[in-house]
């Protein structure tokens, strides 16, 4: 992953959709939970794949900066863990209403042939 750095923040990556994206810093601004935008070239991981399922499935992917990944050295900031729970629990305690799953297309149940 290029230009993140340890103690800014969970990292908020993938091509969200743009309300989802917003709705996400908002509720993280509201919380005083730091975050920073990812920018990983060459890098993805399921959620890339479930956004284009059926008329597609807005998604967002939370990261934790860490360097050394998937090696015995790995390094990461405790706080940016915490903070990242305390986003996912802010997110998770969301009512229906205030989440924006849907697509902004609109959505059918009917798999693509």
């Amino acid at each position: 992953t290029c230009l993140n750095y340890h103690g800014r923040g969970t990292l908020a990556g993938l091509i969200t959709p743009p309300r989802l994206l917003r709705m996400l810093e908002t509720t993280a601004h509201e919380n005083n939970i730091p975050v920073q935008r990812e920018v990983a070239p060459g890098v993805i991981t399921e959620t890339g794949y479930i956004q284009v399922e059926l008329d597609g499935i807005p998604c967002a992917s939370l990261s934790i900066p860490c360097r050394y990944t998937h090696s015995p050295a790995e390094v990461a900031s405790l706080r940016d863990l915490a903070d990242c729970i305390r986003l996912l629990t802010a997110l998770a305690n969301m009512s229906p209403e205030q989440f924006p799953i849907e697509p902004e297309t609109g959505a059918t149940q009917e798999a693509r042939p």
